[in-house]
């Protein structure tokens, strides 16, 4: 159970940071084609959990790291970190493609 790795994963590193996320994720091998899945696994991990609870705020954090990877995409957004699920990154200039 990947989905469960990574989450108890990103609650362990106790950080609320987009980045870690995505490569705790890339750590325990969540490809791009199942984010969809573990959106709904978050979503229900969310909703099972007590209510304010430090486990449900970092299940959130995850679910908002997953949505900024389709926005990302969707929208073509540049970003200043990249993983294998965006490779849009804010180049210092002079060195854009």
């Amino acid at each position: 159970m990947k989905f469960a790795t990574v989450v108890n994963e990103y609650v362990l590193a106790n950080q609320n940071d987009e980045e870690i996320a995505h490569k705790i994720m890339e750590q325990y091998g969540i490809e791009l084609n199942e984010l969809s899945s573990f959106a709904a696994y978050l979503q229900s991990e969310y909703e099972s959990s007590d209510v304010g609870s430090d486990y449900q705020n970092k299940v959130e954090q995850l679910q908002y790291a997953v949505n900024f990877i389709f926005e990302a995409n969707e929208e073509g957004y540049t970003v200043k970190f990249q993983t294998s699920y965006i490779h849009r990154v804010d180049l210092p200039i002079g060195l854009e493609e």
